[in-house]
């Protein structure tokens, strides 16, 4: 599973050239998460949901796995040095209503 987590991590990240050890900083696009609306949050790269939102999902195996999934998902976009600051980035778009309109979808939906 956490093979799969890094795979996923590596191709979504590598998309915009974001190295999975390093942090982003990201903006708060509602208040529904622990920052608000507009609020700008420097966050691993790849983190579990409990870095963004209060939740009491019992999430602390995944959590310890989290530095190997980040070193894997590292390797696997053919980085060997260490992680470097990432620019701030804007929120990302909303997601588009139904997937399989692009064929980056098709590639990875049903």
């Amino acid at each position: 599973m956490t093979d799969a987590i890094a795979a996923v991590a590596a191709r979504k990240l590598g998309l915009a050239g974001v190295d999975p050890r390093g942090h982003v900083r990201m903006v708060s696009s509602n208040g529904l998460s622990r920052y608000k609306a507009g609020a700008t949050a420097t966050l691993p790269a790849v983190a579990g949901h409990g870095e963004g939102f209060a939740t009491s999902c019992p999430s602390a195996a995944l959590t310890t796995r989290l530095p190997g999934i980040r070193a894997k998902a590292a390797l696997l976009q053919g980085r060997t040095r260490t992680a470097t600051p990432q620019p701030a980035r804007s929120p990302l778009p909303a997601p588009p209503p139904t997937v399989g309109t692009t064929q980056a979808d098709r590639r990875w939906g049903p």
